[in-house]
């Protein structure tokens, strides 16, 4: 899967949680595109410190800006660019792509959209 993503040129960053632990299973998770990698079982707290420092990197965190392919989503201005084109979206369908794309081949159910 990171694989195809990364084939994809989306950059967003990539966690790796996984019980594989032998040094060719993490050379090959960061072969595949991952940016970090963890064994389980998980420190929560370090999990949370890796997380940061991968949006930091990635600048998520300070730009509040998604970038998928060759389209930006923009949560300060509400706005969608694709190829250059500006589109403003209604708040709530902003928020609700915005979601839906941060999470990719994640289900969400009608309360967690809401909230």
């Amino acid at each position: 899967m990171t694989q195809l993503i990364r084939e994809s040129g989306s950059t967003i960053p990539i966690l790796m949680v996984t019980a594989k632990q032998l040094p060719k299973d993490k050379r090959d998770g960061f072969l595949a595109g991952t940016d970090d990698y963890l064994v389980k079982p998980v420190d929560e707290q370090e999990m949370l410190l890796r997380i940061r420092a991968l949006l930091r990197r990635a600048q998520i965190i300070i730009e509040r800006k998604l970038r998928i392919g060759n389209m930006i989503l923009d949560y300060d201005s509400l706005t969608v660019t694709h190829n250059g084109e500006h589109h403003s979206l209604p708040q709530k369908e902003f928020q609700l792509l915005y979601k839906l794309l941060s999470f990719p081949n994640k289900i969400f159910t009608r309360i967690q959209c809401n909230g």
